[in-house]
């Protein structure tokens, strides 16, 4: 029988596959599979049954598709204006399957008129699949001037040369790169437990040795100041975990390595169980990030603390039921905890303390905590409140509105002509900000249609904005460079002209960061036009050199362990949205123009802030769309690309450290992909 159900009522679903149950949520719906589904190659296929939900396939709009669990969606194939669909190999049952819909940026919606599609989920031979996923890369391809014949004839070759499962690799990669972990596991947690798991315990019990002269000990309600011995280490035994295999020996071995790092908190990661009693949802966590902090106990009752740091504390601490809190106020004695990339404790789930009417009285308590550690930290909160989802904290501070000490914000967006982006990013600017105390600052690098110049006449009329002449090559870093010094403000936000405003404080937010003590660069969070994400942080060592974090999440993704909806510091963020303190971009000469004149600018400065000894910081409350790609052409020509080259080798000679290990990521998460996914690549000891 067939099942349909409305979604707000402007999303309607029919579902053709028998035995598949139906939820729906705000653009969202959830497939649950009642029975034993056949393993092996599968095939989900959408219809448009109406003209509104052709429309949605035709601006663009993206349907996600996740399989059981999973964090990250997959979009669905554009096959024709009214079909899309998705080939996908399962080796454990499909147990449910959620869509969610994007609407893109341009989308043509009327009022509330309902899309109405149908689905159905069938398992296909394989030599389907490999039709399928030729036919519909065979169709990228010539819409990409490469040719419809040419995945054909270089499939067949790679088949002949080295073999099917090669060519089937390499046809999954072009098909759907987030697809390539199924063929190794369809549960990469799973799979990363049996073979990645005992490598990094092997690994971190070298440091553990028999008869070893620290000492572990628990802690609980009856534990007095006077019990604790300066040279021991102790942790809080609680009920809402279970400990793994071996936990005193890793534990032992885990303060071992904070000893080494004269750290006197170490912390470690975790997991989750689910009700069959399965290891689950796994919190690979990063390092030290005290902004991820702030935002979120991302650390969790996953610690154990010095005895000489405790005998510094208030007594009182020991009687603290909280984690959180009791971190909090450890870390207000000014030690950074260590971090330990292995999970040694399960989380049972919420635990009472969470759940029950207390909870308003315990987000309070973990807030006045929250506010004494940052003012110990010589920060001035202004807010601290409660957004988004629970557990999810935003601070904000206080940003100076009385004149002369208003902060003036130097606004810096180079052009070569395309004057349709770049108006409407100006217009953007302009219309929709909220701080008035900037500056546009349109740098002209030999831009040669009328339109354009004439344009540049005209919006300098408008008092804010400002139009100077770049007369030379293009050199992303020089440009920056030279805007910078015709700046008259004390705040710099390099901007592209490919971007457009969406929230109007974008601004406020990334000023309340930059003007901190402590911090760098700022970075916002950006947009493709089809509302998935294209930036929400830099990671290092993705690809081998850098890549953008969860890259094509839908915009109303919580992200891995809700990291994106958390300000939390990354080691870099994009320049196509980025905000420095004047005196800081120049305390480290700026971009650097003469190695990295178009590619890893941005990641290069954010490293040499970082260098200086200031926090890199992304934020999701400043949100723009980004149409990248839109203002610079590809890397193609043989000179461009012996440029790219010299830049990626300077980049590796001059930052090999940082780029082997990110310490805002995990080396448990993988590196060749931008999605928080499990590494599911053989770990090695670095």
């Amino acid at each position: 029988m067939d099942t349909t159900t409305p979604i707000m009522s402007n999303i309607e679903l029919t579902v053709k596959t028998p035995d598949w149950d139906l939820e729906a949520h705000h653009l969202q719906h959830v497939l649950h599979n009642q029975s034993l589904s056949k393993l092996g190659w599968q095939r989900f296929v959408l219809i448009a049954k109406n003209d509104a939900a052709e429309r949605f396939l035709k601006d663009q709009g993206m349907i996600m598709l996740r399989q059981n669990d999973h964090l990250q969606g997959v979009p669905l194939c554009h096959d024709d204006p009214k079909k899309a669909s998705l080939v996908f190999y399962r080796h454990n049952p499909l147990n449910k399957i959620t869509l969610d819909y994007v609407f893109a940026a341009n989308a043509n919606t009327q009022g509330e008129e309902t899309l109405h599609f149908s689905v159905r989920v069938k398992p296909i031979s394989a030599a389907k699949a490999w039709f399928f996923m030729l036919q519909a890369v065979s169709k990228k391809d010539k819409q990409n001037g490469l040719g419809a014949a040419h995945i054909y004839r270089i499939t067949r070759a790679r088949q002949k040369r080295k073999g099917g499962e090669h060519a089937l690799r390499k046809l999954v990669q072009a098909y759907q790169p987030l697809l390539q972990y199924q063929l190794i596991s369809c549960e990469p947690y799973n799979y990363w437990r049996l073979h990645n798991e005992p490598l990094m315990r092997e690994a971190l019990l070298k440091s553990y040795k028999p008869g070893m002269s620290l000492t572990v000990h628990s802690l609980n309600e009856d534990t007095q100041p006077s019990d604790i011995i300066r040279d021991h280490w102790y942790y809080w035994r609680t009920d809402d975990f279970v400990y793994t295999r071996q936990f005193e020996q890793l534990l032992q071995a885990s303060v071992s390595k904070a000893e080494k790092h004269r750290a006197r908190l170490v912390y470690w990661d975790h997991d989750q169980l689910s009700a069959a009693g399965d290891r689950v949802r796994p919190q690979f966590k990063p390092g030290w990030n005290p902004e991820l902090l702030m935002s979120k106990d991302y650390i969790d009752a996953c610690y154990a603390v010095k005895g000489e740091l405790l005998l510094n504390a208030d007594p009182q601490l020991l009687m603290v039921a909280d984690s959180y809190t009791r971190l909090l106020k450890l870390l207000s004695l000014g030690d950074e905890p260590y971090h330990v990339p292995v999970i040694l404790q399960h989380h049972k789930g919420p635990s009472e303390s969470t759940t029950s009417g207390n909870a308003n009285e315990l987000e309070q308590q973990r807030q006045q905590a929250l506010k004494e550690w940052l003012l110990s930290q010589g920060e001035q909160p202004r807010t601290i409140e409660s957004v988004v989802e629970p557990g999810i904290r935003k601070v904000s501070f206080h940003v100076p509105q009385a004149i002369p000490e208003k902060p003036l914000i130097s606004i810096i967006v180079p052009t070569r002509d395309g004057l349709d982006i770049t108006q409407n990013c100006i217009d953007s600017v302009l219309s929709k900000t909220q701080f008035r105390g900037f500056e546009i600052i349109i740098v002209n690098n030999q831009s040669e249609q009328a339109e354009t110049l004439n344009w540049f006449q005209q919006i300098t009329q408008h008092p804010q904005v400002r139009v100077v002449d770049y007369d030379a090559p293009f050199n992303y870093s020089a440009i920056n460079n030279y805007a910078a010094q015709q700046a008259r403000g004390n705040y710099l936000c390099f901007l592209n002209n490919d971007t457009e405003v969406i929230t109007d404080n974008w601004l406020d937010e990334l000023l309340q960061h930059a003007q901190r003590p402590a911090i760098g660069c700022v970075g916002a969070k950006l947009y493709y036009s089809d509302n998935t994400i294209q930036h929400a942080g830099v990671i290092l060592g993705v690809w081998g050199l850098a890549g953008h974090a969860h890259k094509n999440f839908t915009r109303h993704s919580p992200g891995y362990s809700q990291r994106l909806l958390c300000v939390q510091n990354f080691s870099a963020v994009t320049a196509a949205c980025l905000m420095i303190k004047r005196d800081r971009f120049e305390a480290v000469n700026g971009f650097n123009e003469n190695e990295l004149t178009v590619a890893f600018n941005d990641v290069d400065l954010c490293l040499k802030v970082q260098a200086a000894g200031y926090r890199n910081v992304w934020t999701p409350f400043a949100e723009l769309y980004h149409y990248e790609s839109k203002s610079r052409g590809k890397e193609d020509s043989p000179e461009k690309k012996a440029r790219e080259q010299r830049e990626i080798q300077y980049m590796k000679s001059t930052w090999s450290k940082q780029l082997a290990h990110d310490p805002a990521y995990n080396p448990n998460l993988t590196r060749v992909q931008e999605d928080f996914g499990i590494n599911l690549d053989r770990w090695s000891r670095q």
